[in-house]
């Protein structure tokens, strides 16, 4: 294999390494519990560069202190962001969950705002007729 080839080789799997790819940490349903336990939040986490994995692993083990079955996923890119549906009957969740993780050091901010679905939760048929 030449230089040239061996070098778009690397490029190309630096590329996929690149790709934003979500990664669940931990088990249990996506998106949080199945059950009726309160309302649901969007959790959203911009780590910084200090951040490894035990501590994406402690940010999950926090926000399953108010959800034991929601999953933390993971944007790969550098600095990482995590995101999760947070179902919780704490009505100062965010509140508290934004104050808890913005004074992690690895952490640059967090957001937390009521969660809902797009549309029905059901999905719409696509139709790529013109008729009318």
């Amino acid at each position: 294999m030449s230089n040239l080839a061996r070098g778009g080789t690397i490029i190309a799997i630096i590329a996929l390494a690149m790709v934003g790819t979500f990664v669940g940490f931990g088990l249990g349903g996506a998106g949080g519990s199945d059950a009726d336990a309160g309302d649901r939040y969007g959790v959203t986490i911009d780590f910084n560069e200090t951040v490894t994995n035990a501590d994406m692993t402690e940010v999950r083990d926090l926000l399953r202190a108010y959800d034991a079955d929601v999953d933390l996923m993971v944007l790969e890119r550098f600095p990482p962001q995590g995101s999760a549906i947070v179902e919780t009957a704490d009505a100062g969740f965010c509140t508290a969950i934004v104050a808890e993780l913005e004074a992690k050091s690895y952490v640059s901010s967090a957001s937390c705002e009521p969660w809902t679905p797009a549309g029905d939760g059901g999905d719409e048929p696509v139709s790529t007729s013109n008729a009318g």
